[in-house]
């Protein structure tokens, strides 16, 4: 594993952990600002929330994760569907964000029913593919 160079091997999935996580919230501001079309301004209160929120969850998978550094490895290498889970999940999560950006045209204000991808099976497809990424970077 390249990390294993730069970091011990006991660090290598934490680092790891830390360049998915950043990889989420820079694809969380890619979003933001070149996907969404909002129907009006989104206030300054509810924008720190998020990215307070956004924030500790992050600072605890990390904290997590290196308390867990202490305890045996489990029997089963956990890391490869960890990376698999990860990629699937962002990448759906990004793919039906792509699909909501398409409903509303430029100036919009109307809201529509979404279809396509996992629209129909599930009521909010892409927060349910941000928590599949989420899981999978805890399996690292």
């Amino acid at each position: 594993m390249a990390l294993g160079i730069v970091f011990p091997p006991s660090l290598a999935l934490t680092a790891a952990s830390v360049l998915a996580l950043i990889s989420v919230s820079i694809l969380g501001v890619l979003e933001i600002r070149g996907i969404h079309k909002y129907s009006g301004d989104m206030a300054l209160d509810s924008t720190i929330i998020i990215s307070v929120s956004y924030f500790f969850l992050s600072l605890s998978l990390i904290y997590t994760h290196i308390l867990n550094q202490q305890l045996p490895e489990p029997s089963i290498d956990l890391k490869y569907p960890g990376i698999v889970l990860f990629l699937i999940g962002i990448g759906s999560n990004f793919y039906h964000h792509c699909l909501l950006s398409k409903l509303r045209a430029e100036g919009g204000r109307d809201y529509k029913i979404p279809k396509g991808g996992l629209f129909g099976l599930v009521i909010c497809p892409h927060y349910l593919f941000e928590i599949l990424g989420l899981m999978g970077i805890r399996l690292f």
